[in-house]
C-alpha cells in the first residue's frame, strides 16, 4: 500500500501547540528520511541535516530517535481522513486504507514494536501506544459508524468501539505479527467481514 491517502506535511496543529518553524522542518524532514531510508538507517544527525537545523535544536525537542519518529507518526495519523461519501461500507473501508498506509509508514511498526514493549523503549511508556498512533484512528472509525447507525445503515447493536478495536487489531496483527501482506483486498475484507450479515 501507498501512503497517498495521507498528507506527510505536519500539521497547523502541531506548529500552534509546539510552535516554531525548525520543530516543522524537523518533523518534515523525518518523515522524508523514513522514506528514503527507513528507520535503522535514519538517526538525529542525519535528519538535522536535511531539515538544515543545528543537532543541537533535534535533542532540545526529542531526546531519542524513537521519539522523534513516534512523534513524526502521530502527526500522520491526525491527518487521517474521516470520509462522509454517504455510505457506512466506503466510509469504513477509506478510513481503514489509510490506516493501513500509516502503520505500513516506514518506522510506524518500528515504533510500535518499542512501545509495545513490556516496559516500553528509551523510556518510552506503553500507554504512549493510545496517543495518536491509535486514539485517533479508533475515535475516527467510531464516528462513522455511529454516523452510520444515525443513517440506519447499520443496527444500533453493532457497537462503534468493538469496530474500531477490530479494524485497528486486525491491521496491527498483520503488520506486527504475521507479517501477512497489508492489501487494500485485506482492508475489504476485514470491512466486509465486520458488516456482513449486520447491514
Amino acid at each position: 500500500m501507498t501512503t497517498s491517502s495521507i498528507e506527510h506535511l505536519p500539521t497547523a496543529r502541531y506548529r500552534a501547540s509546539h510552535g516554531g518553524r525548525a520543530a516543522v522542518a524537523v518533523l518534515d524532514a523525518t518523515l522524508a528520511e523514513l522514506e528514503d531510508r527507513g528507520y535503522a538507517a535514519a538517526s538525529l544527525r542525519t535528519i538535522a541535516a536535511r531539515a538544515d537545523v543545528p543537532l543541537e535544536t533535534v535533542f532540545a525537542k526529542w531526546r531519542s530517535k524513537q521519539h522523534l519518529v513516534q512523534d513524526a507518526i502521530q502527526q500522520l495519523a491526525c491527518r487521517l481522513p474521516t470520509p462522509e461519501t454517504g455510505d457506512l461500507r466506503s466510509d469504513l473501508l477509506q478510513v481503514t486504507e489509510a490506516l493501513g498506509e500509516l502503520l505500513t509508514f516506514p518506522g510506524a511498526a518500528d515504533v510500535l514494536r518499542c512501545l509495545l514493549a513490556p516496559a516500553g523503549s528509551d523510556g518510552v511508556s506503553a500507554g504512549s501506544t493510545r496517543i495518536g498512533l491509535l486514539a485517533e484512528p479508533r475515535a475516527v472509525i467510531r464516528r462513522i459508524v455511529e454516523r452510520g447507525q444515525r443513517r440506519q445503515q447499520c443496527p444500533t447493536r453493532l457497537h462503534p468501539g468493538l469496530v474500531a478495536d477490530a479494524i485497528v487489531g486486525g491491521l496491527l496483527y498483520r503488520v506486527l505479527i504475521s507479517g501477512d501482506a497489508l492489501t487494500r483486498r485485506t482492508t475489504a475484507g476485514l470491512v466486509d467481514l465486520l458488516l456482513t450479515d449486520d447491514t
